[in-house]
């Protein structure tokens, strides 16, 4: 029964996260065919981000409201429409509104599969079950690097997108083949009720404590992993096409990894005395150096390529154990609402990461292969100092709620 439940969701999250990487390989390819420029590639591939941001709250309210097996298997079909659409496009518009509708299929995947693995699950098992997830979209994204290199070298991104979006629509009749029915607690609440809960978890310090850091470092993830680590590679490591999908397969690779340790890492920090939301923070800190060190003049060439972006793989997941974390300090009924809050703050960290880098960069000239080296290391930069004014406002806003917990409980 654990197979059951876990395989059919994991499936639908790896073939689904195979566009979170895709453009980072195929950027060359899309900027000849479709003529966009660097402020144009960010807000076209930015779509992604901004659909799903607009989706969260409307889909995290038809899971606690609807069974999420049926739910989740339209929205692959819709993830699989969008393929379709993307694989049309002749110019950043048409590219944007396939991207639009392909997010809403690999963002469902997480939201959905955190959800119904806290419905089947046992609290103390989540952390393994969520970072096997990961694992499983990491490998999709593995799949949208390497593989897709080597497949363009007989077929072109048009075709790679088709045969995704053929797969995507098996994938959806796997889920309500496989997978059992069972209907969310309070299912049928109604609507006023399921969105009087979104305001619980909105008004809650518990959640404005840790979303903000979610929204800058799993967005910075996102949003770096999916477009701009390609071009970083190739610009400033000065590596080939080749190349650059090999370390881009690197850290995927790592992400699977990363993943699959999530569980026993954060249980064996539990058995030291920090808690998960602490581990989480020990990550988002180590991630902080990565950037740092991504922006510096003297980090440059093929071995600072292949060990910050496999390091960035390994480090950047670990954060995503804020679902757990925040997921037992709330109602079991609020779950599908909760992960749609956290997803959306962190696709919105993302959607402004992309545009911000985008236009960063095009403030320089481009140089014969690409885009000014010196405009990816502001961009770093900008990012780093983001960054530092996040991690500043958890210990910070976290001192404030514990003086105020205090001062409550004062006689």
């Amino acid at each position: 029964m654990v197979l059951r439940i876990f395989i059919p969701f994991a499936l639908g999250y790896m073939l689904a996260s195979v566009f979170r990487s895709i453009t980072a390989v195929i950027t060359p390819d899309l900027v000849r065919d479709t003529g966009m420029d660097a402020s144009e590639l960010g807000l076209a591939t930015s779509a992604f981000f901004l659909s799903a941001t607009i989706m969260q709250i409307p889909y995290g309210v038809l899971l606690d409201r609807y069974e999420p097996r049926r739910v989740y298997a339209v929205f692959l079909l819709i993830c699989a429409a969008g393929a379709v659409v993307a694989s049309l496009a002749d110019n950043g518009l048409t590219f944007a509104a396939g991207r639009a509708l392909i997010a809403l299929g690999t963002t469902a995947s997480a939201v959905t599969s955190y959800k119904v693995y806290a419905m089947w699950y046992p609290a103390s098992r989540l952390p393994l079950a969520n970072g096997l997830s990961l694992s499983a979209g990491s490998i999709g994204m593995m799949l949208g690097t390497l593989p897709v290199q080597a497949a363009l070298a007989f077929m072109d991104w048009r075709a790679i997108h088709l045969i995704v979006a053929a797969m995507l629509v098996l994938a959806a009749v796997g889920v309500l083949a496989l997978v059992p029915a069972r209907q969310p607690e309070k299912a049928g609440e109604a609507l006023w009720q399921q969105f009087k809960g979104l305001g619980e978890i909105i008004g809650s310090s518990k959640f404005w404590h840790a979303a903000p850091l979610l929204a800058v470092v799993a967005g910075m993830y996102g949003g770096l992993i999916q477009l701009w680590s390609g071009p970083w590679i190739r610009d400033v490591a000065g590596l080939s096409g080749g190349a650059t999908a090999n370390v881009l397969f690197l850290a995927a690779g790592a992400m699977v990894l990363s993943g699959i340790a999530t569980g026993p890492l954060s249980g064996l920090t539990r058995r030291l005395g920090l808690p998960i939301m602490g581990f989480a923070v020990l990550a988002s800190s180590a991630f902080t150096i990565i950037v740092f060190l991504m922006a510096m003049p003297w980090v440059a060439g093929p071995l600072a390529a292949y060990l910050l972006w496999g390091v960035f793989g390994i480090v950047a997941p670990l954060t995503m154990v804020m679902y757990a974390a925040l997921g037992p300090e709330f109602p079991k009924e609020l779950n599908g609402r909760l992960n749609a809050c956290l997803t959306l703050s962190w696709l919105l960290g993302a959607f402004l990461v992309q545009n911000i880098y985008g236009f960063v960069l095009d403030w320089f000239p481009n140089t014969e292969t690409g885009y000014a080296p010196e405009g990816h290391r502001l961009a770093m930069g900008i990012n780093f100092g983001i960054l530092v004014v996040t991690l500043a406002w958890y210990f910070v806003f976290g001192a404030i709620i514990r003086r105020w917990a205090k001062i409550k409980t004062r006689p």
